[in-house]
């Protein structure tokens, strides 16, 4: 099944859709894509190509922001001729489309957020066989380990479920029944942070799955699952691990509503919105995981490898938990304009 997934999308990726080239220019403007792929130059002149995830959610909309300012300043500095940027709209045939459009702009050096592990494999591998640079931040695809000379920068999402896992367990020492929210069934991030809860949980002998479901990332599911999950559990559901803020900031406002201030709501990303309610007591915490240095040490690697040094294939991204004692950490973090 995988490998006639990846050959539709190999397929699909030839055709042409439109382009946005940023440059670091203030105007955008609309590039036409050759009809034939053009090989990256041996020449030293860079052009680097960023496939954006989406420019929807705040996560990633902080990450492009870093990540484009870095490119901003390599072009300044001459170590860059120039970047393109892309939204993938969390459509992995999007991405692969856009890296065939990439390679035909010239672009030489690769910025990756990916929009799903399967899909955006033969990204990774057309990278590859072109002999280009790349580093994939946050989103990983499924094959990037498979190539040494490439580099990854993200934090274990495992290890951050599992955080929150053992976080809730010591607020609540007595147990009782949770549910799940999980982001995209597949994704590979979403499973990550849904397997790291259940494999602290599962061991607990005080703690009940009460259940799960997968919510797509979308506040509105999210919503409706918790108002299901209060009308069938009522007091035994004590606990709400989200895959991430936007869905945790909907089952803690749910719950709220409810009056079922009691129940512990956990996310994990850290945006604004989530720290305030955790300051003001209407969510339990979350798991920061640095958006801004995620993305800023990734352009930064780029830039490494271009220059021809070493760069390490995995740089891992700490994971920190915020709770209402240490919302101050995250805000001494928060890059300044």
């Amino acid at each position: 099944m995988k490998q006639k997934l990846v050959g539709m999308i190999l397929c699909l990726a030839m055709a042409v859709t439109g382009l946005t080239g940023c440059g670091g220019s203030e105007s955008n403007t609309t590039a036409e894509t050759p009809q034939e792929t053009a090989e990256p130059t041996e020449s030293e002149e860079h052009v680097v190509g960023f496939l954006e995830k989406n420019e929807v959610d705040v996560y990633h909309v902080a990450l492009n922001a870093a990540v484009t300012k870095v490119l901003e300043q390599a072009k300044e500095d001459g170590v860059i001729k120039d970047f393109y940027k892309m939204d993938g709209a969390s459509d992995p045939i999007k991405q692969n489309d856009q890296m065939e459009q990439l390679i035909n702009l010239g672009c030489t050096d690769f910025i990756c957020i990916f929009a799903e592990g399967d899909g955006c494999m033969p990204i990774v591998e057309r990278a590859a066989q072109i002999g280009a640079n790349l580093v994939n931040v946050d989103s990983m695809a499924n094959n990037i380990d498979d190539y040494e000379q490439f580099v990854r920068v993200n934090p274990d999402n495992t290890e951050a479920a599992r955080m929150q896992a053992e976080y809730v367990m010591s607020v609540v020492p007595d147990g009782g029944g949770y549910c799940i929210l999980g982001g995209i069934s597949g994704n590979t991030v979403a499973v990550q942070r849904h397997d790291g809860v259940r494999a602290v949980l599962d061991e607990q002998s005080g703690w009940t799955l009460l259940d799960e479901q997968w919510a797509d990332w979308d506040p509105e599911k999210s919503v409706k699952f918790t108002e299901d999950w209060l009308s069938l559990y009522g007091d035994d559901l004590k606990a709400i691990f989200c895959g991430n803020d936007t869905m945790a900031i909907a089952a803690a406002g749910a719950c709220n509503a409810a009056g079922r201030d009691d129940i512990k709501v956990v996310g994990i990303d850290a945006i604004e919105s989530a720290i305030s309610m955790i300051e003001n007591g209407e969510m339990a915490g979350t798991i920061w995981q640095d958006s801004n240095k995620q993305a800023t040490t990734a352009a930064e690697k780029l830039i490494e490898l271009i220059q021809g040094k070493e760069v390490d294939h995995y740089v891992q991204i700490e994971n920190t938990l915020i709770t209402k004692d240490n919302t101050d950490v995250w805000h001494a973090g928060q890059p300044q304009d």
